[in-house]
């Protein structure tokens, strides 16, 4: 999710990976709630951050998850390290309502902190009010479940949950 709202934000501004250290098929329920509003997921996968390790630079690195910043190795050449946990919305009990529910409260606040987060960075491109409508993204998007990184045009790396 991250990686899908930071590509649609500041993607001119960002190179934008995600990965994770024991990666998973994306949570048909990450796919619908991201659908909701106008982000198709379905042709992305998950990544195992070893493809990237010792051969991509990542200038930012932003942890999602207590798990992952704590088994998230040092890359050198990184100059800002960030940890934004979000609870894992697959951990939560209930109907599948209830599962919804809680995917969209983590959803919007992944889109609420990249949102700050950029404003914080002045970065300006398409901070216009996010709405649940149902229109198409400029571009296709790539799912972040977990993770994230930038390298600088910057470039970000993702990790997801173990």
């Amino acid at each position: 999710m991250a990686e899908a709202f930071l590509r649609k934000y500041a993607g001119e501004h960002f190179e934008v990976y995600s990965a994770g250290f024991d990666p998973q098929p994306i949570n048909p329920l990450t796919l619908k709630v991201m659908n909701e509003i106008g982000f198709d997921l379905s042709s992305q996968y998950s990544k195992d951050l070893k493809q990237f390790l010792g051969k991509t630079h990542f200038g930012i690195v932003i942890t999602v998850c207590a798990n992952a910043e704590a088994k998230c190795p040092t890359m050198p050449g990184v100059s800002t390290r960030l940890y934004w946990p979000f609870e894992d919305p697959a951990k939560s009990p209930g109907t599948e309502e209830e599962k919804l529910a809680k995917f969209r409260e983590v959803r919007d606040q992944i889109n609420a902190k990249i949102k700050t987060w950029l404003k914080e960075r002045e970065f300006r491109k398409a901070l216009s009010p996010w709405n649940h409508s149902h229109s198409q993204p400029e571009n296709p998007l790539f799912s972040l479940r977990y993770c994230l990184g930038f390298r600088a045009r910057a470039t970000a790396a993702l990790v997801q949950r173990a």
